[in-house]
């Protein structure tokens, strides 16, 4: 598949530059710490630079492989999907309808502020997996791919990232209702959705039974049942491919039956 294939374009993403300036005055710190040391040979602080030393190498080791990964980059969204070209020139592509997506959104909190992590991990036909954003807090989730290829951080995660989604949920979420009509089961990972119920972890309920479908803390989707105090199923949103289609049509047809 080509680019040629995905319609017009919409919107392009570098990559997202590493910030230098902090590593850089970290940097000149454990210089003079260093200088410290030698002068008045005290061993103690010695000990205390050397394992700032090494963290500071395994931090700016980590800065220089994402900057690789970065270099020559490119995230380009197109009408009827995405094209990734990594920094070895491969270009990777995917369209909407047949893309298959994790999304995961990791939040930090420490002293009142709030950091967030953005990865995304695409799948297509080709049985090739793109892992894009950032994956300095964990691998991303496995596919069940042939090959695996971890891209940089692209610039503005939160918009391509909400545009890749809408992208996938407007393309697939027709197919998906018209598979429900015909009495088809529709399955993303874990979770298998059909007209009569929902299927999850070994057992099928009725739509009639459950109780609610709903996302609750740390981005879970719980699932419900009447009169039963453990649910059918609670797992993280980041293992189920195409969530966002899942969420619409699983809400639709709970709805459909309370």
């Amino acid at each position: 598949m080509t680019a040629d294939q995905l319609g017009g374009l919409r919107e392009s993403y570098p990559p997202n530059p590493e910030p230098w300036i902090g590593t850089a005055f970290a940097g000149a710190g454990l210089a003079f710490m260093v200088f410290v040391t030698l002068v008045s040979q005290n061993w103690g602080v010695g000990l205390v630079t050397a394992g700032l030393a090494v963290t500071w190498t395994v931090v700016t080791a980590s800065k220089v492989r994402a900057a690789r990964r970065g270099k020559g980059a490119r995230l380009d969204l197109h009408e009827h999907g995405l094209a990734f070209t990594a920094t070895d020139g491969r270009r990777f592509v995917y369209r909407w309808d047949s893309l298959r997506m994790l999304r995961r959104v990791v939040e930090s909190r420490k002293n009142g502020t709030v950091r967030t992590w953005h990865a995304y991990t695409l799948a297509g036909p080709e049985g090739v997996a793109v892992t894009l954003g950032d994956t300095s807090n964990g691998p991303g989730p496995d596919l069940g791919v042939s090959e695996a290829v971890r891209g940089p951080s692209f610039v503005r995660p939160e918009q391509w990232g909400r545009d890749i989604e809408q992208g996938v949920l407007e393309a697939q979420l027709p197919t998906a209702v018209r598979r429900i009509a015909d009495r088809q089961t529709v399955a993303f990972g874990p979770v298998a959705l059909h007209r009569n119920g929902v299927t999850a972890a070994g057992r099928t309920v009725p739509w009639s039974q459950v109780r609610h479908f709903r996302i609750v803390y740390n981005a879970r989707l719980e699932i419900a049942i009447e009169g039963q105090s453990q649910p059918l199923i609670r797992t993280s949103v980041s293992g189920i491919p195409n969530f966002a289609v899942l969420y619409a049509l699983g809400s639709g047809l709970h709805a459909e039956f309370h």
